[in-house]
């Protein structure tokens, strides 16, 4: 089925009809992998207004998505490698450009003659992170018997697509999300503020999801988002039926100011899963 992109905000109908139809941009997977200033270029050519910082959030919802359905992985460099040929009056000439994506200004970028690929693939070997770099502090657990996941590229967004003489694939929605603290009446959470919420000792989120078949396992994780990084999941996603709450313990959260989202999506793909932005979480500095 055709990837709608249209829960993603900022992206649309027309933008989207872009992306689709001149970039051949149709799912989170394309979007996340895709070129910003190529976006750019295209939208100014068809006279929407738009800039880099807008195409760089679309990405990071986009991320989300495409990562909704594997919380265990986490992207640590993405690239654009471009074949290209041209005529000349010496005849045929190739090359292959490449060049990282999602990066500030200046942009890591090379190209060989003819379309080597050794070469290529060496260059964007120099520019993976060194293990050293990595985050000690945070906690990625992905334990082994954690539920197998569709492919990033075969999830959906929120928003189903119809085709003519095919059943419409429900979708996921995270309806109710609480902050439930020891000894305190729970809290509801709404949708992305500007807020800071606490999140002291203890602190859980209770999280209720309906779209799915009855019986139907739901899973559900929080994505914890890191400037100029990556987003990860600091826990083993949860596991409940439609209608059912789960919790998530959040004490996996290093102190900090945390920006995030929950996920929630099932393993067979039945049902479009479903990403929804939470105020920022904040935990203390232990003493």
């Amino acid at each position: 089925m055709t990837a709608d992109l249209s829960s993603i905000k900022g992206i649309t109908p027309k933008r989207r009809a872009v992306l689709a139809e001149s970039l051949n941009i149709r799912t989170p997977g394309d979007l996340v992998r895709a070129d910003r200033r190529t976006i750019l270029d295209e939208m100014k050519a068809q006279r929407l207004r738009l800039t880099l910082e807008e195409i760089s959030t679309w990405q990071d919802e986009a991320r989300d998505l495409a990562a909704a359905g594997d919380p265990g992985w986490e992207q640590v460099a993405a690239f654009v490698v471009s074949f290209e040929k041209r005529d000349t009056e010496h005849g045929l000439e190739r090359r292959v450009a490449a060049e990282q994506a999602e990066h500030e200004p200046p942009v890591p970028h090379e190209s060989w003659p003819d379309w080597p690929g050794a070469a290529v693939s060496a260059w964007m070997q120099r520019h993976l992170p060194a293990r050293q770099t990595e985050d000690t502090d945070a906690i990625d657990v992905t334990p082994a018997d954690e539920p197998s996941p569709p492919a990033a590229e075969e999830l959906e967004s929120v928003t189903p697509s119809v085709a003519a003489g095919t059943a419409v694939r429900p979708s996921l929605t995270i309806d109710v999300v609480e902050l439930v603290i020891p000894g305190q009446p729970s809290m509801p959470l709404g949708a992305g503020t500007e807020e800071i919420t606490e999140a002291p000792s203890g602190a859980r989120l209770r999280v209720t999801t309906s779209g799915a078949a009855s019986g139907q396992e739901v899973n559900v994780a929080l994505r914890v988002r890191r400037p100029g990084r990556p987003s990860l999941t600091p826990h083993s996603p949860a596991t409940t039926t439609g209608n059912t709450p789960v919790e998530i313990d959040l004490s996996a959260l290093s102190p900090g100011t945390h920006t995030s989202v929950l996920a929630a999506w099932t393993d067979d793909g039945s049902a479009a899963p479903a990403v929804r932005h939470l105020p920022t979480l904040q935990r203390q500095t232990p003493t």
